[in-house]
């Protein structure tokens, strides 16, 4: 063979090996790009999920503190209540001691 034709050979070789390579890189390149994207995408999702999870053990909290304060106003009520019975109690005793029963 001509020695211009073997340099033109090894000339296309080198271009079709650097586009094999180009390509090869590119993909690789590509695939880190998506994985990038899919973490960050992972990563929004954790952080809507979390923020949710928050918001929802807020409101919780939130009805949580509302019932405590139910509660405490219902134990203040109860005891007037048993305070009160008692006196009644006493005053209806004290009235039938007096009647003579």
């Amino acid at each position: 063979m001509d020695a211009s034709v073997l340099s033109a050979l090894y000339g296309f070789g080198g271009v079709v090996v650097t586009s094999v390579v180009g390509i090869i890189v590119a993909k690789v390149n590509n695939k880190k790009d998506v994985t990038i994207n899919d973490r960050q995408l992972l990563s929004q999702d954790q952080q809507q999920f979390y923020d949710m999870v928050m918001n929802q053990v807020k409101a919780l909290q939130d009805r949580a503190d509302l019932l405590e304060n139910e509660v405490i106003k219902w134990k203040a009520e109860a005891l007037q209540l048993r305070t009160e019975n008692t006196e009644l109690n006493a005053k209806v005793n004290h009235l039938e001691q007096s009647m003579g029963g």
